[in-house]
């Protein structure tokens, strides 16, 4: 999945869940939700493993775009701080990226692919080995210009037109840019 799947569910994930959550008892922590933080949780594991495994240390993560970013190890370790910060009155913004995270691990199928997700448990090796930088990104870059024909793509297209056409709309440009704010 690319940028527009992963930022344009997880977003849509996040906005079901605020106004399902605005009826609930938690309506405070659903509506003081910043949505940077989905946007950049959203994309966390490929912020991480992608520069890990194409620049940084290709050999320690056998020259896998998905690896440790991609675990559930993260997934929950990541979440554990999130909760534990939060518990300790410093604020939910972790949980939410680490929330966030974990929803870009879902789109991803990763548990198609065992040796990524339950890594270390099934072993060291991360069982994915992708083509030269070169090729891999003439690829990506031909495969994201035909993002319409990929329908998850498509939906997380029209979530963030259709968010970004509410933040002109509402003139909530400013409040989202400083805050996070999507009314």
């Amino acid at each position: 999945m690319f940028v527009f799947g992963h930022v344009g569910l997880t977003i849509g994930a996040a906005y079901a869940f605020r106004l399902a959550a605005s009826s609930w008892r938690k309506r405070a922590v659903a509506l003081s939700m910043d949505f940077r933080l989905v946007i950049v949780g959203s994309m966390a594991p490929d912020l991480i493993d992608k520069p890990l495994g194409l620049w940084i240390a290709p050999g320690l993560v056998d020259n896998s775009l998905r690896s440790i970013a991609h675990t559930l190890v993260f997934a929950v370790t990541l979440l554990g701080l999130g909760l534990t910060v939060w518990a300790l009155g410093r604020g939910q913004k972790l949980t939410l990226a680490a929330v966030s995270s974990a929803g870009h691990i879902m789109f991803d199928r990763t548990w198609q692919t065992a040796s990524v997700l339950f890594w270390p448990f099934l072993g060291w090796d991360f069982g994915a080995s992708y083509p030269p930088v070169g090729e891999w990104a003439s690829r990506h870059v031909s495969d994201a210009l035909r993002f319409f024909t990929d329908f998850p793509e498509l939906v997380g297209f029209i979530i963030i037109v259709a968010v970004t056409a509410r933040l002109v709309h509402t003139k909530n440009t400013r409040r989202f840019i400083r805050g996070g704010v999507v009314s």
